[in-house]
């Protein structure tokens, strides 16, 4: 009895392995259709993967930020936050109502390099020196206090210069001096236009 019971169990589970089989082999264009789909899927996400990767890895990114105190004596700091080496080849700063610009080219008394120009590693960080010194180099004739830093320079082995701008202003507070930036967000300049502009911008400071 034990016997006929074991071999029925076995005689219904080939039956339904048998039909299982069937059923794929019935169904195998449709079920080869749905694996070739998902393969494409997950080689798009792959590639959107790789893509991303190789984009933030291949695109400037600079941080100009107040260090020191909120007072008017803020230092002005520029980090690479990018994956590769940027170097800078030009620091100017302006007025945002009057794109007259000044270029800076002397680091601040204390710093151990003289020039502002040359290569950032990734993380490094250089002074510009405090903020209310760099007001002072904006051509303006209305007592105004805002100042707009404006960086270039080239990001790895790329030939366009690219760059990143920010603007301070400097205002008066319970009889203090206080700074600020105008937005918390950084411009970063990495556009075809923007590389457009910068190399005429350039081109002006390397003909006074």
């Amino acid at each position: 009895m034990a016997a006929n019971l074991v071999r029925g169990s076995l005689a219904r589970l080939i039956g339904s392995w048998l039909n299982v089989l069937s059923w794929f082999n019935e169904n195998s264009n449709v079920l080869t259709m749905f694996a070739n789909v998902a393969m494409v899927v997950i080689w798009i996400g792959y590639f959107q993967l790789f893509f991303f990767n190789y984009r933030r890895q291949n695109r400037s990114s600079l941080f100009i930020t107040r260090a020191q105190g909120s007072g008017a004596e803020a230092t002005i700091l520029v980090t690479n936050m990018s994956a590769a080496r940027f170097y800078v080849t030009n620091v100017l700063v302006a007025s945002p109502e009057k794109a007259d610009w000044t270029e800076i080219t002397e680091r601040p008394a204390n710093e151990e390099c003289d020039s502002l120009q040359g290569p950032l590693g990734p993380g490094d960080t250089i002074s510009l020196g405090s903020l209310v010194s760099l007001t002072g180099r904006v051509k303006s004739g209305d007592g105004e206090k805002d100042a707009t830093v404006l960086v270039i320079g080239h990001h790895g082995t790329q030939e366009k210069p690219v760059g990143a701008r920010r603007t301070f202003f400097v205002f008066e507070e319970d009889g203090e001096l206080r700074s600020s930036s105008r937005s918390a967000k950084i411009e970063q300049l990495r556009s075809g236009a923007d590389s457009k502009w910068l190399t005429r911008l350039r081109e002006e400071f390397a003909l006074k």
